[in-house]
């Protein structure tokens, strides 16, 4: 499995990483102010393919983003796993 952060090109990923992890591996600011624990969601991030390889929704996604925001294909960076290889 791959990830693509804007144009940084296709990464590999590990499901034990949370998309947070990925994106400070490659040295991305994107916005934590929590230290990734769901609590602040300021790292939202926007999936535009493949959100059928993430894991589910978390209580914390569901608080900090509307309806409309998850529809769009937001996720909080900290709570969202890929769920394979």
């Amino acid at each position: 499995m791959s990830i693509r952060f804007g144009t940084r090109g296709v990464l590999p990923c590990s499901r034990n990483l949370n998309l947070l992890a990925h994106a400070q591996m490659e040295e991305l600011d994107i916005g934590s102010r929590c230290g990734g624990f769901g609590e602040c969601g300021g790292d939202r991030v926007k999936v535009l393919k493949g959100a059928e390889w993430l894991s589910p929704f978390t209580d914390a996604e569901r608080e900090h983003l509307s309806d409309e925001e998850r529809a769009a294909g937001y996720r909080l960076a900290c709570q969202c796993f890929p769920n394979s290889e």
